[in-house]
């Protein structure tokens, strides 16, 4: 019985030799095609790298550009603020000298009426006071 069980032992390690030969042969077959497919992949990382750094640096070129942009539209914003306070106080000063413009019309027509009266009580008065003498 003994011998038997030797027999059985035998052929269990014998298949499991076989087994782990099949095994290792796969493993080799499939290190090779991961082996390939890394290479592939390097040299597909490779030509990406190589084409996407111009697009990188562009892309940097345009960012600097948009940068610009931006202060320049700041600055232009500030001198917008600048023209609209100063057409602000323009109008500002228009409507004062408009208004001593009414008020200088004002005293002079007031001047004038003044004036008009003074020199027609002074003509009649003179005027009858010369024919009373005569």
């Amino acid at each position: 019985m003994n011998t038997f069980f030797f027999g059985i032992i035998t052929c269990a390690i014998v298949v499991f030799i076989i087994y782990v030969i099949y095994l290792v042969k796969d493993l080799k077959e499939t290190l090779k095609k991961l082996r390939v497919f890394l290479d592939s992949t390097d040299e597909m990382v490779k030509t990406t790298e190589s084409s996407l750094r111009p697009a990188i640096e562009e892309l940097q070129v345009t960012l600097k550009s948009v940068r610009k942009i931006t202060d320049n539209i700041g600055a232009v914003t500030d001198d917008v603020k600048c023209l609209s306070n100063s057409v602000r106080v323009v109008g500002e000063s228009a409507k004062r000298v408009s208004e001593m413009t009414r008020e200088m019309a004002l005293q002079t027509s007031g001047i004038r009426a003044g004036v008009k009266a003074a020199a027609e009580h002074l003509i009649k008065h003179y005027i009858t006071k010369d024919k009373k003498t005569s």
